[in-house]
């Protein structure tokens, strides 16, 4: 398992079953194989949409809580795949990505009803 670090951003729409984007940066320990899965797990209450393909950034230029794009890993080739059930989005990730990171990446989650 990669623990990630979830990048601050002072403009993230926090109220009640409103879409908001996060942003995560991670290491990788090892080089990943191609055609690997990144799974990204959310807290209860937060939920992906089941196809979350086009909700996913990961140029650290296009991501705007990045101040300094070049301390980041470009990826080699985007995720190919995400699919979102409940608080879980699954990727898959076609080429390798290497441990020389770290890497960002940013999605769109609704957040929880709070009552």
């Amino acid at each position: 398992m990669v623990s990630a670090a979830l990048l601050p951003d002072p403009s993230r729409d926090a109220r009640p079953l409103r879409r908001a984007r996060v942003t995560l940066a991670f290491q990788l320990p090892m080089v990943t194989p191609p055609m690997s899965a990144l799974k990204v797990l959310a807290p209860q209450g937060f939920i992906f949409q089941e196809d979350c393909l086009d909700n996913i950034r990961t140029s650290p230029t296009d991501i705007t809580v990045i101040t300094d794009p070049a301390a980041y890993e470009v990826w080699p080739e985007a995720p190919a795949t995400c699919i979102g059930q409940q608080n879980t989005a699954t990727m898959g990730i076609p080429e390798a990505l290497q441990t020389t990171g770290p890497y960002a990446i940013s999605l769109e989650v609704k957040n929880p009803d709070y009552q």
